[in-house]
């Protein structure tokens, strides 16, 4: 069984609840990972085993195990867990039930409903971080990298089909063992990456350099993540970033993901205002971005963190569109299995070598702003 539990000290004035416990119940039975009852403000599910595995169910738990983990709720566009959780809230879809009433009361949420198409969605948790309490087979977990592991393993039970939940906890560390380690959900391969940023400066220090190379598609979760958890972040310093994006001018992308290039349009021009803002500001930290663009059919997505650490997917058509963003990410890193790692490493580091060399630039900082092109 896994429980995961939200402790609020019922005498704080700064937290809402009444009651100070929050449980959900999950339980593993052969291969299934189901959700078998949830207590909420005192309030218990009538029915055991009642409740399907939804985007919004799903999107409940990432945010709980992400904010025990960072601090941090979820952030993401439309079709994200971010954005689940959000309509999920907004309009109950069985959530109703797990709270005892209204769930909205429970959450902050910055431009729910994606009101303004071009930010994010935010929800958050209206309890401290500090006060979420995670257990599993009735053991508490608080250490940041085995939380990840129930995140991952969350990631990887989507459906009655799921993986069980039978392995010790202390054999399946996320680490970059021998084994290939995988991120079903892109908001939680965001999260890690950024931990791997945290965790480098802590280690080397502060000014210690931080290069990233990245190939992108649309940038629908990367430049949001890159301009609110690095830009905006005033602590961080010495990053620069090379970026490969899906060109906004990319005409013959409306034959095979006219959504995408739509996506990328919105990026394209909210990172070039963004950028014209951020300068005005006179923002000086060493920080650097170049964003370049590619027009041919994206194969190989991801990034690298200073040659060292990668995050590396597939694109794959649905529906007849091209689209990458729900499929597995692979972590990459110095003690991965070598011959693995090092076929990966090529294909990325080639991919990205030519893609970067033929690219039209897009964006760069702290350079001039280049002039915005008709879309």
């Amino acid at each position: 069984m896994l429980q995961i539990a939200a402790i609020n000290d019922s005498s704080s004035s700064a937290c809402p609840f009444l009651d100070p416990a929050v449980h959900l119940y999950f339980i593993t039975n052969g291969s299934t990972l189901q959700l078998e009852q949830t207590v909420f403000l005192g309030h218990r599910s009538l029915r055991r085993r009642d409740f399907r595995w939804t985007e919004g169910i799903r999107g409940l738990c990432y945010c709980l195990l992400s904010y025990k983990a960072t601090g941090n709720g979820l952030i993401g566009h439309r079709g994200s867990q971010a954005a689940a959780l959000d309509s999920a809230v907004t309009k109950g879809l069985g959530l109703v039930r797990i709270f005892g009433g209204n769930p909205a009361r429970y959450f902050e949420r910055v431009n729910s409903g994606l009101k303004d198409p071009h930010a994010p969605v935010h929800i958050t948790p209206l309890v401290p971080a500090e006060q979420v309490k995670l257990f599993v087979d009735g053991i508490e977990v608080a250490a940041k990298d085995e939380i990840d592991v129930v995140a991952l393993r969350i990631s990887g039970s989507p459906a009655p089909a799921s993986p069980a939940l039978s392995a010790p906890l202390a054999t399946s560390k996320l680490a970059f063992g021998d084994r290939v380690e995988y991120i079903s959900n892109v908001n939680f391969s965001f999260d890690h990456f950024f931990s791997l940023i945290e965790s480098i400066k802590a280690d080397r220090g502060p000014s210690y350099p931080v290069k990233i190379r990245m190939i992108a598609l649309d940038m629908e979760c990367a430049w949001p993540r890159f301009k609110y958890d690095i830009f905006s972040n005033p602590i961080l310093s010495d990053i620069s970033l090379d970026v490969l994006m899906l060109s906004p001018f990319t005409e013959g992308a409306k034959q095979w993901s006219p959504s995408m290039l739509a996506c990328s349009r919105l990026q394209y021009a909210d990172a070039l205002s963004f950028f014209s803002a951020y300068r005005a500001n006179g923002h000086e930290r060493n920080m650097g971005l170049e964003i370049r663009g590619y027009r041919g059919m994206p194969v190989l997505h991801g990034c690298s963190i200073n040659d060292m650490y990668y995050f590396l997917a597939l694109t794959s058509f649905q529906e007849g569109a091209l689209g990458g963003g729900d499929t597995p990410y692979l972590i990459l890193g110095p003690h991965t299995d070598k011959n693995f790692r090092d076929g990966m490493v090529k294909c990325f580091s080639s991919w990205f070598s030519h893609l970067w060399r033929n690219g039209e630039q897009l964006v760069q900082y702290p350079s001039q702003d280049l002039p915005c092109l008709g879309l």
